[in-house]
């Protein structure tokens, strides 16, 4: 696969993880949901990462709400660019 190909199967399925999170969540995701798309098995987990500076997506907070919230398109950005790194041996099952 060359890498506009790469390129254009990475923005296509950014665009589709997206709209699913955007019409599960809005906009916005925090809280459970938060930790758990970023692949954090609990709330320690995460606030551990976010002191360390480890997170994969900005975080931030908004005013007057507690919590920590990202965009749902940068979430959608960061998982589609991981799933992109997979090579096919891996995708396959195989031992690269």
């Amino acid at each position: 696969m060359s890498k506009l190909e790469k390129t254009q199967k990475e923005r296509e399925l950014a665009q589709r993880i997206k709209k699913d999170l955007i019409e599960q969540h809005g906009m916005l995701v925090f809280g459970k949901t938060l930790y758990q798309v970023l692949g954090f098995t609990n709330g320690d987990a995460f606030r551990q990462a976010f002191k360390r500076g480890k997170l994969p997506v900005a975080v931030f907070e908004l005013e007057g709400k507690r919590g920590r919230y990202a965009l749902a398109e940068d979430i959608a950005n960061w998982l589609a660019s991981r799933r992109m790194t997979v090579n096919v041996q891996e995708q396959r099952g195989g031992v690269p």
